[in-house]
């Protein structure tokens, strides 16, 4: 599953697992379940994405900053990310340039997690 649960220090992580993605219309797939997971939601939530290895285009990123305005925004308490570099970091800061994101990116998952609970 590409979306999924995950308890941490008690807390609750929405876990977005892009790293299995081969293109881009996986990648959507995957933003499109996110989405449904968010309309579906109560309260706020705490996302981690893994990018390890996927790939991300312009089309990705443009429907990320329109969910990210009518969806996400509203109940996204924080979000950080795992697995970016390259040119995947200089979209990342596109991204959260032009959407006004807050989106955090790390090195690990774990140092992700522990900015996620604090």
């Amino acid at each position: 599953m590409s979306i999924s649960l995950i308890q941490y220090k008690g807390k609750e992580i929405l876990y977005t697992d892009y790293s299995k993605c081969k293109n881009s219309d996986e990648m959507l797939a995957i933003l499109y379940e996110l989405e449904n997971y968010f309309k579906n939601s109560e309260g706020s939530i705490l996302n981690l994405s893994n990018f390890s290895g996927a790939f991300a285009n312009m089309k990705f990123m443009a429907e990320s900053k329109r969910l990210k305005i009518e969806v996400f925004e509203k109940k996204l308490l924080k979000g950080a990310a795992i697995g970016i570099g390259g040119l995947q970091k200089v979209l990342l800061k596109a991204y959260n340039k032009i959407s006004k994101s807050k989106l955090i990116f790390f090195e690990n998952k774990v140092d992700a997690l522990e900015f996620l609970i604090s």
